[in-house]
């Protein structure tokens, strides 16, 4: 079966854009110190986006829902190469990524989805810390701080370029000494 020429396009733009998916798996190191009976909804850093009645269940062109262990099998794996690494997957509770293909014609609609979950990231205490507002790109990420201002509970990125949107949330409890060792380690400065 050959892929057409735009299709190719697609998943070229996509394959782009999952190093920095990547990146944020590396940033997490989070502390399993929540209830095992806790419900990941209810932690303060999880971001629920299957309500977003702009895309349906199963229209996701990538969906990655990583738990603890699956990335406990993932680290597993990387365990000899990266010990460290490895034990900041083990420790991690959820990792959620949705990509949607999305065209010019409907990204005003898809705007308008990230602004009103924006809002309710505001309304509930995230705080936006970076915001890219380029051309057709949009690029909204949030931190969910902890009342003790120690450790992030979260981490929730919005994404939307005119042929894909972009859903990210990293839950758990990170604390910000990890991420400065993770970026000295894996030489992530200069980005």
């Amino acid at each position: 079966m050959k892929t057409s020429a735009p299709e190719l396009k697609k998943l070229q733009e996509l394959k782009k854009m999952l190093p920095l998916f990547f990146f944020l798996l590396l940033l997490v190191n989070t502390s399993m110190a929540a209830d095992a009976g806790t419900a990941l909804e209810d932690h303060p850093g999880y971001v629920d986006f299957s309500g977003l009645s702009l895309f349906s269940p199963g229209q996701s062109t990538v969906e990655v829902n990583l738990k603890p262990v699956l990335l406990g099998v993932i680290a597993s794996v990387v365990n000899h190469q990266e010990p460290g690494l490895a034990e900041l997957l083990r420790n991690l509770l959820s990792v959620k990524i949705n990509a949607f293909t999305t065209s010019s014609r409907n990204q005003d609609e898809v705007l308008e989805v990230i602004a009103i979950t924006a809002d309710e990231l505001d309304q509930r205490g995230w705080e936006r810390i970076a915001q890219v507002r380029e051309s057709h790109d949009h690029v909204d990420v949030y931190y969910k701080i902890a009342a003790n201002d120690n450790l992030i509970q979260g981490i929730t990125m919005m994404i939307s370029k005119p042929s894909s949107t972009v859903f990210v949330n990293i839950v758990g409890e990170i604390n910000p000494d990890d991420i400065s060792t993770l970026t000295q380690h894996f030489d992530i400065d200069r980005l």
